[in-house]
């Protein structure tokens, strides 16, 4: 499946989301970083519509809309995914690649799909509001971050007047012969860094395996968790799932496996550092050893936060987090004094610098041989 993001990333670039927003009759004002504006899609006395021109989003204080530039489009004018994609391709002139149809027009349907499950189908938020508080999220209310739980009759009724979009969702694992594998959970859209949604993350409610489950997408190519990242982070924490990302408080990015891939570390170009917080078990450490190898090879400085064996971050949330470790140190940990455990923490760091710049290889090699 291709979603041809340089093309989407370009369009919202020429279609300014304040311009558009204006454009369409709503009066914003400069608040601080942000601007402000009476909610176009309900009715309210007190401005409580926030766009952040930056970022190119907008949040709802009080209905909790949500999205980008196209997402607005789609909202207020009530267009599919793919008409909002040529009304800003018109408005700014910019040409549509002609790869994309009819071939890769399926890709726009396949998020015009989730985009029209998560608008339509996301139904007791306060069901969903209920469940993080119990897991001691207890900021749910006001997350900026949008979730909540497929409502399995209502999509149904939905695919009734849209007929077009269930073999897509059949397809990507949104229902499965009829069904819908995603009652009963809670549900995290994951979108790309320029916000185009590419699937769904959804926790069980109950306890029944598989605790997550996911959409048919390619989870190594995305992290979840950019629209809650706080732009004023410079090194953020890499986390294994939504659950974790919330327990940092717009911190983290969640890798949606168990280790960084290097299509991930390349989306962290215009970060120098990034922390790694990892489950604390088994698979964890491995997790974060090969991430850790992928890391470096990007260029990034990498730390470590060691967490209890057993545990994440989403365990800890109204906890102590431990301070972060150079990734040496912590890799150090994990070895006892007796010789032949020396020996191991000596040779993995071995494997681990080898292929990395000579001068980087010596600096590390003179820090292992300090704490040997």
């Amino acid at each position: 499946m291709t979603y041809h993001f340089d093309f989407i990333t370009a369009l919202k670039e020429a279609n300014k989301i304040d311009e558009v927003i204006t454009e369409a009759g709503v009066k914003l004002r400069k608040a601080g970083s942000e601007m402000v504006a009476l909610c176009p899609f309900h009715n309210e006395t007190r401005p409580s519509f926030s766009v952040d021109v930056g970022r190119g989003v907008y949040y709802c204080h009080g209905c909790q809309a949500s999205g980008d530039v196209i997402t607005f489009i789609q909202e207020y004018h009530g267009y599919s995914f793919w008409e909002a994609v040529e009304h800003l391709a018109k408005r700014s002139g910019i040409e549509i690649p002609p790869n994309l149809d009819p071939n890769l027009r399926r890709g726009f349907v396949f998020a015009d799909g989730l985009s029209y499950v998560i608008r339509e189908c996301f139904t007791a938020r306060d069901r969903a509001v209920g469940y993080l508080i119990s897991r001691g999220f207890q900021n749910a209310h006001s997350l900026v971050i949008r979730y909540g739980i497929v409502d399995g009759k209502r999509l149904n009724g939905e695919l009734t007047r849209r007929p077009e979009l269930s073999w897509y969702l059949e397809e990507i694992g949104v229902r499965y012969k009829g069904h819908e594998p995603f009652a009963d959970r809670v549900v995290f859209p994951v979108y790309t860094r320029s916000n185009v949604v590419v699937g769904l993350a959804g926790r069980t409610l109950k306890n029944i395996e598989p605790k997550w489950l996911y959409t048919r997408f390619e989870k190594t190519r995305f992290f979840w968790g950019w629209q809650g990242l706080r732009p004023d982070i410079k090194t953020p924490i890499l986390v294994e799932g939504p659950l974790d990302v919330l327990a940092l408080d717009g911190r983290a990015l969640a890798i949606l496996g168990s280790y960084v891939s290097g299509a991930q570390a390349k989306q962290l170009h215009n970060y120098e550092e990034v922390i790694l917080a990892l489950d604390g078990d088994e698979a964890g450490r491995k997790g974060t050893l090969a991430s850790v190898k992928t890391l470096l090879r990007h260029g990034k400085f990498v730390r470590v936060i060691s967490l209890p064996s057993g545990k994440d971050p989403a365990d800890m949330v109204s906890g102590e987090i431990p301070e972060p470790q150079d990734w040496i140190v912590w890799l150090r940990g994990l070895y006892d004094d007796t010789l032949t455990s020396r020996v191991k923490f000596a040779n993995v760091v071995g494997g681990v610098l080898k292929g990395l710049p000579p001068l980087l290889q010596m600096a590390y090699e003179k820090t292992a041989k300090e704490i040997l």
